[in-house]
């Protein structure tokens, strides 16, 4: 027998094995085959595709069978019908090597196709964020530039602020806000008597409507006993239990007017307390919306102070310069204090008076100080180097013997003799 009618013997035998075992015959196998090959080759799935797929049929050495169940996954119309061979054709060794060779050059194309599609998903992804980051930095240069406009806008609100008044605002603000604090303690604890009468009141009520519920449960009951006796007592005293109804009944409606008016009377007195309640509350509330307005500009003032004196600071820095400068911004600086007007604040009952310079020596102008009941006012002050410099004094401070001028520290005032430290009616001011 030829090696072609063996093969083809075998194979039949295979077949009938497999029709057999899997209840469908051969011809069944190939119509779906062909129509496959019709539709333009094999379906696309989602599973994987290897060349291990063509699995040689059992057999010679020599004589290759193409399994059936080959899958393609990305491969083309073409290789597709390469691969989608009839179940019934035989291989020699050779064809079975290209046909392996053929599937795997096709993977590797699918693959470097499949990478170089990633690749340009990338690099378009990559220029749209380069696009916005461009954008972004756009945004980012006009922030800055309205940051710098913000920041000189400051600046000059800074220097245009008066150290002093925010000083003394935040002095009477803290004094108002120990006023508001004493204020709402007195508050809380109207509230917390009030509360008490409104507990005992109803406590009283409460007690009084049982009072009036057991008497007329009483009254009921007595009224019950008349009528079931009532048929017995007119037999025997029609008149006189007529006499006695008439007196019940009077006595009724006196007592149900005097439970009615007591019940009004109670209502009118609890709507009382309760109005008062809500008014104190009301209060109350507002008085707390208030303190923490106070406290929250007490805030915005210490920060402004903290910026005002960090600005001084470095202005002082600024200002050590050469000796001749310093005498010239002193000149000015002199120049624009007599200059100014009597500053009279709001919400402080004070007034910073200016001294015009006498044509008199420094120890004549302290000799005889301008003094103003009450008030703070501002003295010339000569120092060891010569220079003659304003400072804020009390009155108080005024009356008290003080030392010679030639005496005193460089950048203090005239010092006390006397050490009231302890005293506030003798409190030094800030230097100006």
């Amino acid at each position: 027998m030829s090696r072609k009618s063996k093969s083809s013997k075998s194979k039949a035998d295979k077949q009938v094995k497999s029709g057999e075992s899997t209840g469908r015959s051969a011809p069944a196998d190939n119509e779906r085959n062909t129509h496959a090959n019709n539709e333009g080759g094999i379906a696309e799935s989602s599973s994987s595709f290897d060349s291990d797929d063509i699995m040689p049929a059992e057999g010679s050495s020599t004589d290759k069978l193409v399994a059936v169940n080959v899958v393609d996954k990305g491969c083309t119309g073409t290789t597709a019908g390469l691969i989608n061979l009839d179940r019934d054709m035989v291989l020699s060794d050779q064809q079975y090597q290209a046909v392996r060779n053929v599937v795997n050059d096709v993977l590797a194309s699918t693959q470097i196709t499949n990478t170089v599609a990633n690749i340009n998903r990338r690099v378009t992804t990559l220029g749209t964020n380069v696009e916005a980051h461009g954008s972004h930095l756009d945004s980012l240069g006009m922030s800055v530039t309205a940051i710098g406009a913000t920041i000189e806008t400051l600046s000059t609100n800074v220097a245009a602020i008066d150290v002093a008044a925010i000083d003394d605002n935040m002095k009477t603000l803290d004094a108002a806000i120990e006023n508001q604090g004493e204020r709402t303690n007195t508050l809380e604890r109207q509230v917390a008597t009030v509360e008490t009468h409104r507990r005992a009141l109803t406590s009283r009520i409460d007690r009084g409507h049982n009072e009036i519920n057991a008497k007329i449960d009483d009254l009921t009951n007595r009224m019950d006993s008349l009528h079931i006796t009532n048929n017995e007592v007119i037999q025997n005293n029609e008149q006189g239990l007529k006499t006695h109804g008439n007196r019940l009944r009077d006595f009724t409606t006196e007592y149900d007017r005097r439970i009615t008016r007591v019940a009004s009377t109670m209502t009118e007195e609890f709507t009382g307390i309760n109005q008062k309640v809500d008014q104190l509350r009301a209060e109350f509330t507002e008085l707390r919306d208030v303190i923490r307005d106070l406290r929250n500009y007490k805030a915005q003032l210490r920060n402004d102070t903290d910026e005002l004196r960090n600005d001084v600071r470095r202005l002082c820095n600024e200002l050590r310069k050469t000796p001749n400068e310093i005498a010239q911004i002193r000149n000015d600086t002199a120049q624009g204090r007599n200059n100014m007007v009597h500053i009279r604040q709001p919400a402080v009952a004070r007034e910073v008076a200016l001294l015009p310079r006498p044509q008199v020596s420094a120890r004549e102008e302290f000799a005889a100080p301008r003094r103003r009941a009450g008030r703070i006012i501002q003295m010339p002050v000569q120092y060891p180097d010569g220079m003659v410099r304003y400072q804020l004094f009390e009155e108080d401070d005024l009356a008290l013997p003080r030392q010679d001028p030639q005496q005193a520290p460089m950048g203090y005032g005239y010092p006390r003799q006397e050490d009231r430290s302890d005293d506030p009616r003798y409190k030094r001011l800030r230097e100006d």
